[in-house]
């Protein structure tokens, strides 16, 4: 799956990476994970990402979006899903924050599912 345009990324052991399909700052986006265990990922992003990601992340907006291809499992992160019912007001959720989940990324995340995790194949993206 061709997501090109990093718009985020950073290192809590495994490396994870906010992509969208254009070089907006406000896209949409989908999260992509390289773990521990693919050491030839990493290596390959830190090569065209500029070194090992910081804990608090880096951005690469408009003309610093770097175009990449990620090859990975799909995976549905249900540790992140939301509760159908919100504890504090008592109301359903909305089937849009539903899909959103919690605390997974940024604001700009629109879904529970990965479409790399873990991704075990990266690599230049050409339109």
């Amino acid at each position: 799956m061709s997501f090109p345009p990093i718009r985020r990324w950073w290192s809590a052991r495994a490396y994870h990476l906010e992509v969208a399909d254009s070089g907006s700052a406000t896209a949409r986006r989908v999260i992509v994970e390289a773990p521990l265990s693919q050491p030839q990922v990493r290596a390959e992003l830190e090569q065209r990402l500029g070194g090992v990601p910081p804990s608090d992340g880096r951005s690469f907006n408009g003309a610093h979006a770097v175009p990449l291809e990620f090859w990975g499992w799909r995976f549905l992160d249900v540790s992140h899903q939301t509760a159908l019912v919100d504890p504090h007001t008592h109301k359903r959720r909305t089937m849009a924050q539903l899909k959103k989940g919690h605390d997974h990324g940024s604001k700009y995340i629109g879904t529970i599912w990965e479409p790399g995790h873990a991704i075990f194949r990266v690599q230049p993206w050409t339109p």
